[in-house]
Formats: structure tokens, C-alpha cells, sequence
């Protein structure tokens, strides 16, 4: 009931901002309610579900960190490692400040064994979230 009623509001927003003449706001909300949709997929490890969610919402806003981010995170899933490091570097040049991001690459680096790569991005994770799972 939470979401639906949070998908109305949003999708309200969205009308509004259409009618306001805000097309780029329009356009950032709806890729957040796509991106929303892959989310829960990926939730449900639905990866190819959540890809078709992940694609439309990059469709509409090519550089919505959060789409980037989890279309990196579906590739780390199926084990693409090579392949999560295009939406993973867009997600992080997006949302340069996120740790999870960070994270996240650093994780596909290292797991491409380009540890010159993953060190530095680890190393700051470390520093500024010691507790993060995985990063000691």
C-alpha cells in the first residue's frame, strides 16, 4: 500500500511538473520510478527484468547515478565484472561523493584482479566507513 501510494505521488509529480512546462525534472522522476521497478527486481534477483528497467530508465536520463549504479550491480551479480565497470565509472563521475558507489567499483576491480584500481577506491571506503562489510 506504501508504494502504491508512494508510485501515485511520484507519478503526480511527474503530470505536474509535465504541465509546468519542467520537462527535465519530469524526465529525472520517471527515471526514478523505473528505476525504483529495477530495484525491486534486482531485489528478487530478476536480473534481466531489472536491466530492461535499468535500460529504460538510462533511456530517458543517461546519467541517473542510481540507474548506473545498479546496472553495475546486476553485472556484479552474474558475475560480469568487466562488464559492470562502464555503468559503475558513470555512476561514480554521477555521484562522486557515494560510498557505496565507491565500494561497488572497487569490488568489480578487484575481482578483475586490477588491484592498482581497486586499492585506492577500497582504501577511501575504509577510511571513511571502516565498518563496511568486506573492507579490512
Amino acid at each position: 500500500m506504501i508504494l502504491g501510494c508512494r508510485a501515485t505521488l511520484i507519478i503526480l509529480g511527474i503530470l505536474s511538473g509535465f504541465m509546468a512546462g519542467n520537462v527535465s525534472w519530469a524526465q529525472e522522476s520517471e527515471a526514478d520510478v523505473v528505476t525504483a521497478q529495477a530495484i525491486l527486481a534486482y531485489d528478487d534477483k530478476k536480473y534481466e527484468e531489472a536491466l530492461e528497467f535499468l535500460n529504460h530508465a538510462l533511456g530517458i536520463s543517461p546519467n541517473h547515478s542510481e540507474a548506473l549504479y545498479y546496472a553495475g550491480l546486476v553485472m556484479l551479480a552474474q558475475g560480469k565484472y568487466e562488464e559492470s565497470l562502464p555503468f559503475l565509472i558513470r555512476a561514480s563521475r554521477a555521484a562522486p561523493d557515494s560510498i557505496s558507489i565507491l565500494f561497488q567499483l572497487g569490488v568489480a576491480y578487484f575481482s578483475l584482479e586490477q588491484y592498482d584500481k581497486a586499492d585506492p577506491l577500497l582504501t577511501r571506503v575504509f577510511q571513511e566507513r571502516p565498518a563496511t562489510n568486506n573492507v579490512g
